[in-house]
């Protein structure tokens, strides 16, 4: 009894100060004004120029449902919050063309995996069919803005696209699966909510002048598994690998010494 009460004693200190010593993973929000709740400010909207037709750009943001402003066209009910990042974006040439929304943000240090949500909702303003427009959302290199024909997605070629046009009046919600963003960890990448559209001479995509992709978002949540630190971690000295070692050496000594003088006692 006396081996096994050691043992006990000494394995469950030795695995308290391993636990101790280990790093604590959570999920970390890294967006800002994810709700939009400051209007679009730490968010860039711009139209991407690779290759892309002539036509026009516009994000807006607004108390939901909101009016987008360059078609006058009414928004979308939220599901979260009062407010609402609206965009919207027609051709005037064959072609595609991409309006974009983005958001530079730090991936942390030792993250493993990222997912993205948020609610979504797209329409047609004039006439468009379905497969003519979407909204392609994800994580690009920060040296351009990206488009949704050429420019590929970080951490493989992993994005959340909702097709179509909805006839409901309301945003729903979309999630992606799980990225790997480990090789991104400690980067800085470009998330981007891109209103796309294309449209070619005759049959599907057929050349509509004058007609509009209009989408809403709101409540994104771009949630990244990373190391966490202690609270006040500022103010408490961390140890080197051999200092743990000796550390749980010690404690497991300790443990086994006090283990010894209880049972002479007993």
């Amino acid at each position: 009894m006396k081996f096994t009460a050691i043992t006990l004693r000494f394995f469950s200190v030795a695995a308290a100060a391993l636990i101790l010593a280990g790093n604590v993973h959570a999920q970390v929000q890294v967006l800002t004004n994810r709700d939009f709740s400051g209007g679009l400010t730490s968010w860039t909207a711009a139209p991407s120029t690779t290759g892309s037709a002539a036509g026009t750009c516009s994000y807006n943001a607004d108390a939901a449902p909101g009016t987008e402003t360059l078609t006058a066209a009414p928004g979308f009910n939220a599901l979260t919050g009062t407010q609402i990042a609206l965009g919207s974006m027609s051709l005037t040439a064959i072609g595609f063309r991409s309006c974009v929304l983005y958001q530079d943000v730090a991936i942390p240090a030792g993250a493993t995996t990222a997912t993205l949500s948020g609610d979504f909702g797209i329409k047609s303003v004039g006439g468009l069919a379905s497969g003519d427009q979407a909204i392609f959302v994800g994580m690009y290199s920060t040296a351009d803005v990206p488009n949704f024909n050429t420019s590929v997605a970080l951490a493989g070629t992993a994005r959340l696209i909702i097709g179509g046009a909805s006839t409901s009046p309301n945003l729903a919600t979309f999630t992606s699966a799980t990225w790997n963003v480990s090789t991104l960890a400690g980067t800085t990448v470009r998330l981007a909510i891109i209103n796309a559209m294309q449209s070619t001479s005759s049959g599907t995509g057929a050349f509509i002048p004058g007609a509009n992709s209009v989408i809403g978002a709101n409540n994104l949540r771009f949630n990244v598994v990373a190391p966490v630190a202690p609270v006040n971690a500022s103010s408490i000295p961390t140890l080197s690998q051999w200092g743990l070692i000796i550390l749980t050496t010690i404690l497991a000594l300790l443990g086994i010494g006090y283990s010894r003088r209880s049972s002479r006692l007993r």
